[in-house]
This record gives C-alpha cells, sequence and structure tokens, in this order.
C-alpha cells in the first residue's frame, strides 16, 4: 500500500527453548494505513503480543526475529541498528503496553518517566519537557496535571495509569501507535473513556492505531479493518464491516459466536472446543483443524494458504462456510 504508515511483510519471530524452537509468529504480513485503526484479534497464545514486539524490536531474550520485513514509511525496522531503532521508538513508532502496574517504574515519579522519554529524542531543556509532560497529562484528561507530576504510579488508580502510558506513548506524537490490549482488567466505564481517548488522539494527531484486543465487541466500535490471528499466523483480514456482515474463517465465526450479545437469553453460550495448540507440537495441515466442525480430510493433510477471495478480504480456509448466528 502506498498510503500506509506501516507494513508487515512475512514477519517471523522464533522461540528457543533448550533443545527445540517454535515459530510462534509464523509469516504474518498486513498493512495499517494513514489515519486507519487495524485490530489484530484472537485468543491468548496466538501471537498478537509478539508480533507488535517485533515491530518493536522489544522481544524477550527468549525470542528472536527469523524473517520478514517492517516498514515504517521507506525504512525497514528489522534492519536498522539499535542506536538508530531507538531513535525510532517513541518518535514514530509507540507503544502502549498492556498491564501499566509493571510498564511503569513503581521507584521514579511519573514527572520523571515522562520527560525522560522527552529528553531520549529532543534537545530541548527540563523546563520544556516538564511542561510538554504536564501538557500530555492534560491531554489524557489527568486533573491537576502540573501538581501531579511528582507522584509515583502507586497513587493512581488503574485507569489513571493507563491514561499515563498512553501520555507516554504520545509525548512526541508518534506516526503510528501500537496499543497492547490498553482496557484489560479496567471496568466498562473507564475502557469506553480509555476507547475514546485514543481515538480523539488518532483524530486530533492524525496517527494511526494498531489495537491488539481479544475483545470483539471493543472491535466492532473502533476498528476500520480487523486481522485475525490464530496459532502465529493470520487467517482471516478484511474490512470490519464486512468481517461482522460475514466472517468466513471457522476460528473468527467461533469468535464471534460466543460473543453473549448474539446468544438468545436462556441458551447456552457457545464456545470453540479445545484450546490454542503447543507451540513446539508437530504442525500438519491447518492448524485450527483439532477444533473445526467444518474439517474435511485436505484440512488435516496440508496447511492452507492465505487467499485473496474479495476487495481487502483475505482468507486461510479450505472448505469456508457463510456465517449463520
Amino acid at each position: 500500500m502506498h498510503d500506509a504508515a506501516l507494513v508487515v511483510e512475512s514477519l517471523q519471530v522464533e522461540i528457543q527453548q533448550r533443545r527445540s524452537a517454535a515459530l510462534a509468529v509464523d509469516n504474518v504480513s498486513f498493512t495499517v494505513g494513514n489515519g486507519e485503526v487495524v485490530c489484530l484479534v484472537g485468543e491468548s497464545g496466538c501471537g498478537k503480543t509478539l508480533t507488535a514486539l517485533s515491530i518493536m524490536r522489544l522481544l524477550p531474550e527468549a525470542a528472536q526475529l527469523a524473517g520478514g520485513r517492517v516498514l515504517l514509511g521507506q525504512d525497514d525496522l528489522t534492519q536498522l541498528r539499535e542506536d538508530e531503532m531507538r531513535r525510532r521508538r517513541g518518535a514514530d513508532v509507540s507503544m502502549i503496553f498492556q498491564e501499566p502496574m509493571t510498564a511503569l517504574d513503581p521507584s521514579f515519579a511519573i514527572g520523571y518517566q515522562l520527560t525522560e522519554t522527552y529528553l531520549a529524542h529532543e534537545s530541548g531543556s527540563k523546563a520544556a519537557a516538564r511542561a510538554r509532560a504536564a501538557e500530555m497529562l492534560d491531554l489524557v484528561g489527568i486533573a491537576g496535571a502540573e501538581q501531579r507530576l511528582g507522584d509515583y504510579p502507586h497513587q493512581f488508580s488503574g485507569g489513571m495509569r493507563q491514561r499515563i502510558m498512553i501520555a507516554m506513548a504520545l509525548m512526541l506524537e508518534p506516526n503510528v501507535l501500537i496499543a497492547d490490549e490498553p482496557t484489560t482488567a479496567l471496568d466498562v466505564t473507564i475502557q469506553a473513556q480509555i476507547l475514546e481517548l485514543i481515538l480523539g488522539l488518532r483524530d486530533k494527531l492524525g496517527m494511526s492505531v494498531l489495537l491488539i484486543t481479544h475483545d470483539l465487541g471493543v472491535v466492532n466500535e473502533v476498528a476500520d479493518r480487523v486481522v485475525v490471528m490464530y496459532a502465529g499466523e493470520v487467517v482471516e483480514s478484511a474490512r470490519a464491516s464486512d468481517f461482522f456482515a460475514n466472517p468466513r474463517h471457522p476460528y473468527a465465526q467461533g469468535l464471534l459466536r460466543s460473543m453473549p450479545g448474539l446468544t438468545p437469553p436462556g441458551q447456552r453460550l457457545p464456545v470453540i472446543r479445545g484450546r490454542v495448540p503447543d507451540l513446539f507440537a508437530p504442525r500438519t495441515g491447518c492448524r485450527f483443524a483439532p477444533r473445526c466442525d467444518q474439517c474435511q480430510p485436505d484440512c488435516q493433510a496440508a496447511r492452507p494458504p492465505l487467499e485473496r477471495v474479495d476487495d481487502q478480504h483475505e482468507l486461510r480456509c479450505y472448505h469456508p462456510r457463510p456465517f449463520a448466528e
């Protein structure tokens, strides 16, 4: 896409164990257009967070990039030296991490943590950095921003800590914001406020957003496009309107059917049987086959390719069926 803010091409991430290795992210490709909100969805363990950490070049020690490209503008982030990548983090692409209490350092006041981000990239004074930090706290809706710069993370509620993480991620107004389940463990009122805040800042700053979540209710509210991952690979990708009108992969259909709002009162909530497969188990055929009610012999014999089935709609399935609620 010529107008894409972020392009992920054939990304592979390998997890190393003492005597074996496995691809936790296997040939994942997607784009995030300028000003677009793309939601990356799937169960826990499907590779969503590892994909985001790969983009940021912040993989844990046991994981390493094994292939693919991550294009931010014209630059391939996977090929940058570490000092070059440090200059891009925060300034051009930034990330809101899943748990603010562990992402924020409890030993330092939030003012120090916010200004540290600014001073690492800008040549301004500490006074300018502090003014910018107060401005960002005010922007994300924290009252008395200037006075609260001296407070520590434990002095804020979970929702407020998440707002601080958003402020930190936006200190330098990046072109791309990656939000890794930013509303996890928050009550529905605060969740709505955080999502409204992110979308409002997207409109105000003109940035693109990659939102990682397993909550399809959230996806329905905010997404322009949806990318569904299962067992480390993309199984379906579509415009949000097309996805919710007619998901075609059995896994995506199962996720939608398991939403409480789609189940008539008094009926048992449908669930997807089984669980995400072990990364280190032998892989043959479709990775969803052991849990799929539509499985045929060819599904178990060979892995389906990801193919374009419609305009901006890609699918990895040999035997798709129309979605029936």
